[in-house]
């Protein structure tokens, strides 16, 4: 009877790691507007492409070039296309850069890896982007790019991540802050960075 229970233990721990492994550069991507999206990041489920959205960045003259401006100008812009019936109806948006997106309709089925993507990786660091990694984590530091303060490099999502992990990483070479495995940030000035357990 002993030998059952610590074969059963074993095999539920092992469940587990399994698991933590399976998830991966995986993240829970938020919703807008009723639409899921993938900033810098790709959906695990099956898609198909259903139209396209262009929105300017110059439209946010006046305002703080952020990830989460960005993000929800181009949600703005495809929800009122979707309204007006100048786009097919869909679920989700992906871009990389604020400025241009793909609207994109999940194909039936994997209703289990609903807003879930597949992240990107900068400098051997995984970035999570408007999302939440699955696998657990615990918080090693913070950091801030100032991108505002930056001239001559353009306001884009990829600009801003890139600047605030070569920031992190330049940190983290020089004994400054301990050793992190991602970024975590939704407005492209600041972020957290964490070690996974």
């Amino acid at each position: 009877m002993k030998n059952f229970i610590l074969i059963c233990l074993a095999l539920m721990f092992s469940g587990v790691v399994f698991s933590q492994q399976d998830n991966k550069q995986l993240g829970r991507v938020n919703k807008i507007q009723g639409k899921e999206v993938y900033v810098m990041c790709e959906p695990v489920r099956d898609y198909d492409v259903v139209g396209k959205v262009n929105s300017a960045v110059s439209q946010l003259l006046g305002v703080s070039p952020t990830i989460s401006n960005m993000v929800n100008t181009i949600v703005d812009k495809a929800v009122n296309k979707e309204r007006k019936g100048k786009v097919q109806p869909f679920d989700g948006i992906i871009t990389s850069d604020g400025d241009n997106a793909i609207l994109i309709k999940f194909k039936e089925g994997n209703l289990e890896q609903k807003g879930i993507g597949r992240i990107t990786k900068i400098q051997g660091k995984e970035v999570y982007i408007m999302c939440e990694p699955l696998r657990d984590y615990e918080i090693v530091d913070k950091v801030n790019s100032a991108f505002a303060q930056l001239l001559g490099v353009s306001p884009t999502i990829e600009n801003m991540v890139r600047i605030m992990v070569d920031k992190a990483v330049n940190r983290e070479l020089k004994g400054k802050i301990g050793h992190f495995d991602a970024v975590i940030t939704s407005d492209g000035d600041n972020a957290i960075l964490i070690k996974f357990k």
